[in-house]
């Protein structure tokens, strides 16, 4: 077992490609970036060792469509991280209803997939990530404001 804690940090911008170029249903793109562990979160085992874990810089893109009603949108999506000799992320999403995502694919030729909830400003977020050494089953939970 290890206990740790670290500090993470950033923003997103977001254009709406249909009223910049006064195309309906065009949908709109987002960019974001994110500095993960910049404290070097320190992981302190049961075991007395201790491992940091570097600081990362991920940067993303995502496009975003509405699908069949106006509440329905399918998100393609691309990232890539810094840490660990770089890892590139895409997948896409679909989310109905403004309140439930399902999610699906590639972490380094990896298939993940996932769901997510919305209630009111909290999410929780399931993922599942196939590994070479076991399936990951990850549970986030954010608050959005």
């Amino acid at each position: 077992e290890a206990s740790g804690l670290g500090l993470d940090i950033g923003t997103m911008i977001r254009f709406y490609l249909d009223e910049f170029f006064e195309v309906p249903k065009l949908g709109k793109i987002s960019l974001g970036m994110h500095l993960q562990d910049i404290t070097k979160t320190t992981l302190s085992w049961n075991t007395k060792h201790k491992d940091t874990i570097p600081v990362n810089f991920k940067v993303g893109l995502a496009y975003f469509i509405d699908f069949f009603e106006p509440n329905h949108f399918i998100i393609i999506g691309y990232d890539s991280d810094t840490r660990y000799k770089g890892k590139n992320h895409f997948g896409i999403e679909y989310r109905a209803f403004g309140h439930l995502n399902l999610r699906m694919g590639l972490e380094q030729k990896q298939l993940t997939g996932g769901a997510g909830f919305k209630a009111w400003i909290f999410n929780v977020d399931y993922a599942f990530v196939t590994h070479e050494l076991d399936a990951l089953h990850r549970i986030s939970c954010s608050v959005s404001f």
